[in-house]
């Protein structure tokens, strides 16, 4: 793809949310980086780009129940979290493959 054509899509894409999911985005993008942290012997995450790719998904046709996913178990959380970063194509928002997070709506 060229330059020209990438940037096109980019533009297209929506990182608009209201106030509570982006607060809700945050705490769940915390509670990553303190987990990731954890299990990686202090390594961190980009934080930023963690907090683009959720909202991105939140826009998708693959919406998050945000609320129970900052709250479920390690195990549920680190899948659906580390399958949206694996799985999301940047380029348009929307998940790759057969993933399909356990919180999703």
């Amino acid at each position: 793809m060229n330059r020209g054509a990438q940037n096109k899509n980019m533009s297209n894409l929506n990182f608009k949310t209201d106030t509570d999911s982006i607060l809700l985005i945050d705490m769940i993008v915390t509670r990553y980086a303190d987990l990731f942290s954890k299990l990686h012997g202090g390594q961190s995450i980009d934080r930023f780009h963690l907090m683009m790719d959720l909202t991105l998904v939140q826009n998708s046709n693959t919406p998050l129940q945000l609320r129970e996913l900052l709250h479920t178990t390690d195990d549920n959380f680190s899948h659906d979290i580390s399958g949206i970063i694996n799985h999301l194509d940047r380029s348009t928002g929307e998940l790759r493959g057969f993933f399909v997070p356990r919180y999703a709506k």
